[in-house]
């Protein structure tokens, strides 16, 4: 068990490991020359960035107060997720492999893809340690 306020170190982690392997992931998909690589980054990081700020934003705010607001003060490390959170993650992750190994998508979109999915998650793990030492 730990203290609730730590879950958010727990949620940052995990957001921030996923955001980093989707990037990784993205960037070591690319297959093109460098000006179209580029162009393919800049567009990735600003939809990336507009995710961020239009929707994941909000979710994160929505797991803070959710877990600040647990009645008991030391809680088990799996609860920085809800339910429906765990059953979210799990479809999505499921989504997304069926799709690369069905090649489903072609690998060229499939890693812009990546990196517009990779770049929220990380500014969420960012903004879960920020809420966590502010105590927000």
């Amino acid at each position: 068990m730990i203290k609730k306020e730590n879950l958010l170190l727990i949620a940052a982690f995990v957001w921030f490991t996923a955001g980093i392997i989707l990037l990784l992931r993205g960037l070591m998909s690319y297959n093109a020359p460098f000006v179209t690589l580029f162009g393919k980054m800049l567009i990735g990081i600003l939809a990336g960035s507009l995710f961020y700020f239009f929707m994941f934003r909000k979710i994160v705010k929505t797991h803070t107060q959710r877990i600040l607001s647990m009645t008991d003060e030391y809680q088990k490390m799996y609860r920085f997720f809800n339910k429906r959170s765990y059953i979210l993650m799990g479809a999505m992750i499921t989504l997304g492999i069926s799709i690369r190994l069905l090649g489903i998508v072609p690998i060229t979109y499939l890693s812009v893809f990546y990196v517009v999915m990779g770049i929220p998650l990380i500014f969420s793990g960012f903004q879960f340690v920020i809420n966590r030492l502010s105590g927000k």
